[in-house]
């Protein structure tokens, strides 16, 4: 974290299950940064106050609510407005990250995608990507942060760009073939990448696929069955942290919140 005497506050977060991820995260920001090129691809999302961004094309101005898009290797500049700070997310993606997520989606020529405008209103959008910083400052499973992420990334490139994505078919076999998988093996760290290959379908295809089929992602179908397997322990009187383990959950912490969502009381008045 670096500070200055006007208290903004700036933080990078890596992630070692996603390589090629980095969130940056600024808070009560006030500075002007010259006109750079990233090697990265990187999307905004304004929190609170107000930026304004300029590329060769022309001036935006940033405010809560607001998407921004800077394609990997176009310049721009961006201050903050006299008396105003500036709050926002930035998901910053490398390459071989970005090339990736583009070919789950179908995107055959991953170096042409471009978006024509770079700022974008799109509330629920604007919302499942909030959702996802959220999700990656929490102990989660890998399927979760993986399907949120292809999830708004995916909603982002089909939405506006020309990349569309493939038709629906016959998948229940595949789908079917999946569930058991995580019936059995509820208690695993398992990706979508994972899930995917195991029913040969890439993992954006599976996660659409997936959710028309059983009616919820396959994260979801997950932290259900591992809810119901840790009710059946608890009723049997099994430990609490025991229980907690078996089932996959992080710490007692992440499995008590889970838990309680689900059936409205705690793990413990539970096993009573």
């Amino acid at each position: 974290m670096e500070s200055n005497k006007l208290n903004y506050s700036i933080r990078y977060y890596r992630f070692h299950d996603i390589p090629g991820l980095e969130i940056f995260r600024g808070i009560a920001d006030t500075r002007f940064v010259a006109r750079h090129v990233h090697d990265l691809f990187c999307i905004t999302i304004a929190e609170s106050g107000v930026r304004v961004c300029e590329t060769k094309k022309d001036k935006y101005s940033l405010t809560p609510g607001m998407i921004f898009i800077s394609n990997r290797g176009e310049a721009h500049s961006a201050s903050v407005p006299k008396d105003h700070t500036y709050s926002c997310y930035s998901m910053r993606f490398d390459t071989k990250l970005l090339h990736s997520l583009l070919s789950h989606i179908g995107c055959s020529k991953p170096d042409s995608i471009h978006f024509g405008t770079p700022l974008l209103c799109d509330r629920k959008l604007y919302q499942k990507l909030w959702q996802l910083h959220i999700t990656f400052n929490e102990p989660l499973s890998i399927l979760t942060k993986e399907y949120q992420l292809l999830d708004a990334f995916s909603r982002i490139v089909t939405g506006y760009t020309e990349v569309m994505p493939p038709a629906f078919g016959n998948e229940k076999k595949p789908v079917q073939t999946a569930c058991e998988y995580l019936q059995d093996c509820f208690a695993d760290n398992i990706s979508v990448e994972q899930l995917a290959s195991l029913v040969a379908l890439s993992p954006f295809h599976f996660c659409r696929v997936f959710e028309k089929e059983v009616g919820v992602p396959p994260h979801v179908y997950q932290l259900d069955i591992r809810l119901n397997r840790a009710a059946q322990m608890l009723s049997q009187g099994k430990q609490i942290s025991s229980v907690a383990i078996e089932t996959g959950f992080f710490d007692q912490s992440h499995f008590h919140k889970a838990f309680k969502r689900k059936f409205g009381i705690t793990p413990k008045c539970y096993s009573k």
